[in-house]
């Protein structure tokens, strides 16, 4: 388990509950510690577990519907600290309910002032459930995961999204078969070619149905590299560097850097690994490319900085989209990027 992980192992106190609710400030004492934890990245989740629950839901109430509500990124960030603190109590039964009720309520006006944050809310609702059943909550974690099926039962073009993961999983595991024409081809037959010709079809009718479900065009972008044709992968690449998640746009720029430095138009790739950087600053495949590039292009002072820079966070601060690019459970990686994602 990597050291930057989740927060049921990383809970950084910034002050206590008495310094930040003083008597008759109890809504401004639950935004400070919304605030605090949007810009520093962590927060006092004994505070917020010490609030009485009467005081947080009136609090709540005013984020979402008072005289002066909250902007959507704040909600979003208040969302994602009372999943925390599910996490981090003691009581998870008692604490679970009552927080993760909070946080479907923050995440409902969140989507309500940004429909794009549906995308986001759309993630949480995937992987509660697991985080939920990693801390003994099994019961809870199944309404979560019903919650979530009726909210998003009819959305065909999302299953038919997941679909395509399945697939384009089952053939990445799958041996390639390497073919007379050079070590840069790829089977064209085969159970691997199978598995990636379906998962295109999949998330090409995905993007037909819903352009903007760029995540889509990421994946298919990749089978199409993976299929030795790069002509058709960099508008779909291109069009998930616009995706509102980071860890697609993360991801997006390194697969379009790859090409680009495949190709060797060298300032294009650093730009596009610069780009991954900006998108996700914890990830280590982006320092990596760019160091490389660097060195590959005569830049060795560059290089070692970057990769100096990398090494120097690598042991407390490591989160790397790639490991939540397939279908497979890893609740913690998924749940530490949504936490990101609400950090300034």
């Amino acid at each position: 388990m990597r050291s930057y992980a989740s927060a049921a192992l990383i809970l950084i106190p910034l002050c206590s509950a008495a310094d930040l609710a003083p008597m008759g400030q109890p809504a401004a004492a639950y935004r400070a510690l919304v605030q605090s934890y949007r810009e520093e990245g962590h927060a006092d989740i004994r505070a917020v577990l010490a609030m009485r629950h009467d005081v947080v839901s009136a609090a709540v109430e005013q984020a979402v519907s008072g005289a002066a509500p909250w902007p959507w990124e704040e909600l979003r960030a208040a969302a994602i600290l009372h999943s925390e603190a599910c996490v981090a109590a003691e009581d998870k039964a008692r604490a679970c309910e009552f927080h993760i009720t909070q946080a479907e309520r923050l995440l409902e006006r969140t989507v309500a002032l940004s429909p794009r944050q549906e995308d986001f809310a759309w993630r949480w609702y995937r992987v509660m459930p697991h985080m939920l059943k990693a801390v003994g909550q099994k019961s809870f974690a199944r309404g979560v995961e019903t919650q979530a099926f009726e909210k998003w039962r009819s959305d065909r073009v999302r299953g038919s999204y997941l679909q395509g993961l399945e697939l384009e999983s089952k053939g990445a595991r799958e041996p390639v078969l390497q073919r007379p024409s050079g070590p840069n081809s790829y089977d064209k037959v085969g159970v691997r070619a199978s598995y990636f010709a379906q998962a295109g079809e999949l998330f090409t009718r995905a993007l037909e149905q819903r352009p903007e479900l760029t995540v889509a065009a990421l994946h298919l972008g990749r089978i199409r590299m993976l299929q030795g044709n790069d002509d058709r992968a960099r508008p779909l690449f291109r069009s998930a560097l616009t995706d509102v998640d980071p860890a697609v746009r993360y991801l997006a720029s390194l697969f379009l850097g790859t090409l680009e430095e495949r190709d060797q138009h060298f300032e294009a790739a650093e730009k596009l690994y610069r780009k991954a950087l900006d998108d996700g600053p914890y990830g280590q495949s982006a320092p990596l490319a760019l160091s490389e590039l660097l060195s590959r292009t005569g830049r060795e002072a560059d290089a070692r900085r970057v990769l100096a820079a990398r090494l120097l966070r690598m042991n407390t601060e490591v989160l790397e989209p790639f490991w939540a690019y397939g279908p497979e459970d890893v609740p913690v990686t998924r749940f530490d990027l949504l936490r990101v994602e609400v950090w300034k």
